[in-house]
């Protein structure tokens, strides 16, 4: 819920989730339990939408003072920031959050391994991506992309040459010092997988955390639609009751609209980012291994039954051999007439 209400950060948006979620469990109650439960994740995604629409300074996409039928009912600043106009301030926020996100995956993967009684894999692994995860961002957001300044005094650069080294020599080094659960593995095995994963790791830590940027992408969608949904209704020329109930029509199609499909869309993401990101890091797959189902047809089974039943094979021998034995006895019949009257 707190990856959905940073892109979907509204205060009016947050209410009618909040309403459509605890509606859905009093009208779906009889329902399946997932049914219900999809109904509690919308209720609690609204409460998000919610503070972050105060964080944001949004209510149904309207800034500053809210009027409603030409009178001001509040005036709504953002208490942090707008994000159509401090992109930067929110695009950074949105790294940091996709640090700490990742970093709580390799914490909890930390945790399974230390539950399993694999300290040194805890340390040698989860740890070792933690710092690296870590000195790459503060070498990024403190020196930029200066390769000078990266290899200059105080040398920042180490911050991540030491645990990539480290993720690379660390588990070699547990099986010189007779870890047991490293002792199947030869040296040669290790240092060549440490290799590996020290790559994909780099790599894999730069487009995770780049995939966190769509918190900023869809948090500016999500204004930039409803600003333009509230610019067309503005367009609506006149006074008087019907034009302002018109508009008001229009507002609240928008809005639904928007809460419908863009909704959808940042529900989506949001999963994308726990499954992916953040399950990625310490989820193990356990159960019954899926076997698909197949027909194995190298051999054949014959089966004989007993019973009354003939097949037409049998019939047709048994009618030739009825057909041989007459035949012979025809032979017979004319040998025996042929020695007696001739």
């Amino acid at each position: 819920p707190i990856l959905f209400g940073l892109m979907f950060g509204d205060i009016g948006h947050g209410i009618v989730l909040i309403i459509a979620g605890l509606l859905g469990t009093i009208i779906l109650r009889k329902r399946s339990r997932d049914t219900r439960n999809m109904c509690w994740i919308i209720f609690y995604c609204g409460w998000a939408a919610f503070f972050v629409g105060f964080l944001y300074g949004e209510f149904f996409g309207l800034h500053g003072e809210i009027e409603f039928f030409g009178n001001v009912l509040f005036d709504l600043h953002p208490l942090w920031v707008n994000p159509l106009e401090d992109i930067m301030t929110v695009f950074f926020f949105s790294v940091i959050v996709g640090v700490f996100h990742l970093n709580l995956g390799w914490f909890v993967q930390f945790l399974n391994y230390w539950k399993q009684k694999r300290k040194y894999l805890a340390f040698s692994d989860s740890f070792i991506k933690i710092l690296l995860l870590t000195g790459g961002t503060v070498l990024i957001l403190g020196f930029g992309f200066d390769i000078n300044g990266w290899i200059t005094f105080p040398f920042p650069i180490l911050l991540t040459v030491i645990p990539g080294l480290l993720l690379l020599l660390l588990k070699p080094l547990g099986k010189i010092f007779k870890v047991s659960y490293l002792q199947e593995e030869s040296i040669g095995g290790l240092i060549g997988e440490g290799s590996i994963e020290a790559f994909d790791t780099v790599l894999s830590v730069m487009s995770n955390v780049a995939s966190y940027i769509r918190l900023l992408a869809l948090a500016l969608a999500h204004i930039a639609l409803l600003t333009s949904i509230n610019a067309m209704v503005n367009l609506v020329e006149g006074e008087g009751i019907f034009v302002e109930i018109g508009r008001l029509i229009g507002s609240i199609f928008g809005n639904l609209v928007v809460i419908l499909l863009e909704g959808l869309l940042v529900f989506l993401n949001s999963m994308r980012l726990h499954f992916y990101e953040f399950l990625g890091k310490f989820y193990q797959g356990s159960g019954i291994e899926f076997f698909p189902f197949f027909l194995d047809d190298d051999y054949s089974t014959m089966v004989f039954r007993a019973g009354t039943e003939r097949d037409i094979i049998s019939e047709e021998i048994d009618k030739e051999f009825e057909v041989k034995s007459s035949k012979e006895e025809i032979s017979k019949a004319v040998d025996y007439i042929s020695e007696k009257y001739t």
